[in-house]
């Protein structure tokens, strides 16, 4: 009767935490920079290598995500009236971050300039540039403030009126966000909810639309799923679903979007910035964005006999 009853609430749990990632992905699939698009949640390390994750910050008034470059003009203008603008309404719940994608910039140096400006911002190392697409950003120095009871954008663009490198006066710099976050705080609608950011492109790993290319299931998909996944997501594994076809990979898709966006999958949490492990079944890089990028294309099929019900996996070690 126990494990009974452990099978139907495991069984109640998993569906209601895929119902909401179907939501969420079916709500992403367009635009995502357009206003009133639920924002995925999602999880990243900052330059300390503490674990911050969108969506345990349901309680605070707004977060602040500022896109960071460290070697961009406008953000070097920008970070000290953002610092003073998370002085003024930190205290009003509103949480700050910074995020960078940059490929160049790893962990070290953020942690260098965070301590040589006495930043007390967390700067979000996005190395998979996956959560930067999600939120359709471009450049560094434009901001967005998300509202946490709805998880959508209450404002996007620059942190001033149409910041630039010539414009040198604070208060104008300052006039935008500022405005917007004393109405945030105060529960006030807000007159602009987006303004062009003039900032620094993003390096980006690839062509931001080249994910639009069909990817491979057969050539592409399956061989990581086998590498890093299978030894535990097979029949008999301790993985709670098994990966044995394509329909059943499809149907789990928005789910598997999720669990690798906040990194709850793979259950690896070793940190790769203190050294090398055994047995590591964590993503790379890109397979973590070849994933992503066929779950958002609609997880499709080839057309050729399903891989995963040729071979059977190797169990985990």
């Amino acid at each position: 009767m126990t494990s009974r009853i452990f099978f139907f609430l495991f069984s109640a749990l998993a569906g209601a935490g895929l119902a909401v990632g179907a939501m969420i992905y079916m709500q992403n699939n367009a635009n995502p920079a357009s206003s009133g698009k639920i924002i995925s949640d999602f999880a990243l390390l900052d330059q300390y290598g503490r674990f911050h994750q969108l969506y345990s910050y349901e309680n605070t008034t707004a977060v602040v995500l500022y896109v960071h470059a460290a070697s961009c003009p406008i953000v070097d203008k920008d970070i000290p009236i953002v610092k003073e603008l998370k002085d003024q309404f930190g205290p009003q719940g509103i949480e700050f971050f910074m995020i960078n994608a940059n490929p160049e910039e790893d962990r070290n140096r953020l942690f260098s300039l965070s301590e040589e400006l006495a930043l007390g911002i967390p700067i979000l190392r996005d190395e998979t540039q996956l959560v930067i697409e999600d939120l359709g950003l471009l450049k560094a120095g434009e901001v967005v403030v998300i509202d946490p009871k709805t998880w959508t954008s209450r404002y996007r663009g620059a942190v001033g009126s149409g910041t630039d490198a010539a414009s040198t006066d604070s208060k104008e710099n300052t006039a935008n966000l500022a405005d917007v976050l004393a109405a945030v705080s105060l529960g006030k609608p807000i007159s602009v909810s987006n303004r062009q950011a003039k900032g620094c492109l993003i390096d980006f790993i690839d062509d931001p639309t080249s994910h639009h290319q069909t990817i491979s299931y057969a050539n592409e998909v399956e061989p990581i799923l086998r590498d890093r996944c299978i030894a535990c997501h097979r029949e008999g594994g301790i993985g709670p679903w098994t990966m044995d076809s394509h329909a059943t990979l499809k149907a789990w898709a928005p789910r598997m979007r999720q669990v690798i966006m906040n990194k709850t999958m793979p259950p690896w949490h070793a940190d790769t910035a203190v050294g090398q492990f055994d047995y590591d079944r964590s993503l790379t890089t890109a397979q973590q964005r070849t994933l992503i990028h066929w779950i958002d294309q609609g997880a499709p099929a080839d057309n050729e006999p399903d891989p995963l019900k040729e071979l059977p996996p190797e169990p985990a070690q």
